[in-house]
C-alpha cells in the first residue's frame, strides 16, 4: 500500500514504474544520504545487476536524488542501473512482520540491524530477493511472481493461521491485520484482457470483469455460501417475518422466471428440503435446469455482498413504510407533449 517515492521512477504512458525481472532488496533503516548506499550500488554495477527495488522504512534526501538521477539516465540511454524506491507499509511492529513477509516471498534477506547485516557490508547476490515482474503507482506496489522457497512460504501462512486462531475474540484489530497479512501471502496474481468489436461492447465486458473480481476479492476475506439463490430461501426460513419471507423468496422466483422454468415447481423442491433448519448445500442449477451440490458445481454468493445485499433491501424498505410514499415514474404510452409543470396542472 505504498507507491514509488519519486516521479523520476515512472517509465511507462500510464504513469507506472514498471520493472520485468527484478532484483529485490528489503530494509528496515531509512535511506537519507548517498553514501548510505552508493557502495551497495557499486558492488551491484559490478556484478551486473541492473534492476533494483528497494523496499525501506523511508528513502529520502541525497539517496533519492541519487537513485532518481541514476533511474533517469538509464531511461534516457535505454541502458544502465534501473531503480524504484518504495516506502515499506503499515508502522512499528507491523512493518517489521510485513517487510519479513516480503523477504519469504521475493526470498530477500532483511538488511537490519536484528540481522547484522548493512547496505556498506552486504554482498547483492546474497542478500537480494527477486520476482517476475513489479508494478508501482503513486499509491500501491504490486509484486508479481516471488521467487521465495514455497516450503518456507507455507510455513508462515501456518504460523499466521495459528497466531489468528490463538486470538481471543475482542483482539479485532490486531486479527484484521493478521487476515490481511495472510491474504497477502495466499493470494495470486493474474493479468486479464477484456475487449470486443466495439466501444461498448468492451466497456460492458470489462464492467463484468470488474464486478467478478470485486466479488472475489469479499470471498477471500468473507468467504462464500451456497449461490443460486438457496442462502436466502434458507435465511427466509429461519426468519418469522412473512414480509422478509416473501422478499427473499424473490430471487428464486426471478431465476427460474429467466430460465422458462415453473418457480412454484423449483420453489416447493427446494422448500422442502430446507425443513430441517441446517445450513444447506443441494440447489436448483438454472443454467443445466439440475438439482445439484452447488458448492460442488462452484455456484456461490460471497458472504459479503450477501449480507450487503440484505442490509441495503432492508434500509430502503424501512424508509419508504415509515415515510408511507415513494416517489415514482409514470410511463406515459404514446407521445407525450406537456411538461412536468402542465402535467401536473392537469391531474
Amino acid at each position: 500500500e505504498k507507491g514509488f517515492l519519486a516521479p523520476a521512477f515512472i517509465n511507462t504512458r500510464e504513469f507506472r514504474a514498471v520493472l520485468e525481472d527484478v532484483n529485490i532488496v528489503v530494509t528496515d533503516k531509512k535511506l537519507q544520504w548517498a553514501n548510505d548506499v552508493e557502495e551497495f550500488f557499486e558492488k551491484c554495477a559490478q556484478q551486473k545487476i541492473d534492476r533494483i527495488l528497494v523496499i525501506a522504512e523511508d528513502v529520502e534526501g541525497e539517496a533519492l536524488a541519487s537513485m532518481s538521477v541514476t533511474n533517469k539516465a538509464a531511461l534516457e540511454r535505454n541502458e544502465g542501473m534501473h531503480l524504484l524506491a518504495v516506502a515499506a507499509p503499515e508502522f512499528g511492529e507491523t512493518r517489521l512482520e510485513i517487510l519479513d513477509d516480503i523477504c519469504g516471498l521475493t526470498g530477500a534477506t532483511l538488511i537490519s540491524e536484528r540481522t547484522g547485516l548493512s547496505f556498506k557490508t552486504a554482498e547483492p547476490a546474497a542478500v537480494m530477493g527477486g520476482a517476475q515482474r513489479v508494478v508501482s503507482d503513486s499509491r500501491s506496489t504490486t509484486i508479481v511472481g516471488g521467487k521465495g522457497e514455497p516450503e518456507k512460504i507455507r510455513q508462515r501462512i501456518a504460523g499466521l493461521r495459528n497466531q489468528i486462531a490463538q486470538l481471543p475474540v475482542t483482539d479485532k484489530i490486531i486479527k484484521e491485520k493478521l487476515e490481511k497479512r495472510l491474504m497477502m501471502l495466499e493470494s495470486g496474481v493474474g493479468i486479464i484482457y477484456a475487449g470486443g468489436p466495439t466501444e461498448i461492447e468492451s466497456k460492458e465486458r470489462y464492467l463484468r470483469i470488474e464486478d467478478a473480481i470485486l466479488a472475489v476479492r469479499a470471498a477471500v476475506q468473507h468467504g462464500t455460501v451456497p449461490g443460486g439463490g438457496l442462502t436466502y430461501l434458507w435465511l427466509g426460513q429461519q426468519t418469522s417475518c412473512q414480509l422478509l419471507q416473501v422478499a427473499l423468496r424473490s430471487i428464486t422466483i426471478q431465476l427460474a422466471s429467466n430460465a422458462g422454468v415453473n418457480p412454484e415447481r423449483i420453489l416447493d423442491k427446494l422448500q422442502s428440503e430446507l425443513l430441517n433448519g441446517e445450513s444447506p448445500q443441494d440447489g436448483w442449477d438454472a443454467r443445466r435446469n439440475q438439482f445439484c451440490n452447488l458448492l460442488a458445481a462452484g455456484i456461490l454468493d460471497a458472504v459479503q455482498v450477501v449480507e450487503e445485499a440484505l442490509k441495503n433491501a432492508i434500509s430502503v424498505a424501512v424508509q419508504i413504510l415509515s415515510l408511507e410514499a415513494a416517489i415514482v415514474e409514470q410511463e406515459v404510452e404514446g407521445p407525450d407533449e406537456l411538461t412536468p409543470y402542465e402535467r401536473a396542472r392537469t391531474r
